[in-house]
């Protein structure tokens, strides 16, 4: 059992300046469980808010045009970590449902 994870960089939100700087991030995410042939696919698309208050004149400073998808989904790694975690949970309880608590049985007579 492998979970399979896509994640794409939808859009992005900067401030209204000459620096470009990234507000948010709109990422699409998907997951699913390649061992269940016909199991339940994981979709959602989610707004990151990100800290502003950069130094632009930082060397670690990335200029809008030099911005990489992996770069930017670096800076999402904790929300999507943390949805990734959630997402296997869900995806688990949905291809293997417990138990139903009662069941209707034949009356024995």
């Amino acid at each position: 059992m492998a979970f399979i994870k896509t994640k794409t960089v939808l859009r992005l939100v900067v401030l209204n300046n000459d620096d470009n700087i990234v507000s948010e991030v709109n990422v699409k995410f998907s997951a699913y469980d390649d061992a269940v042939s016909d199991g339940y696919v994981f979709n959602t698309d989610f707004p990151v808010n990100l800290d502003t208050d950069v130094d632009t004149s930082s060397e670690s400073f990335v200029q809008f045009d030099n911005l990489t998808e992996d770069i930017v989904l670096g800076w999402c790694s904790d929300q999507i970590t943390d949805l990734e975690s959630a997402c296997e949970s869900l995806i688990n309880e949905r291809n293997n449902p417990p138990a139903p608590p009662t069941v209707e049985k034949s009356i024995p007579w």
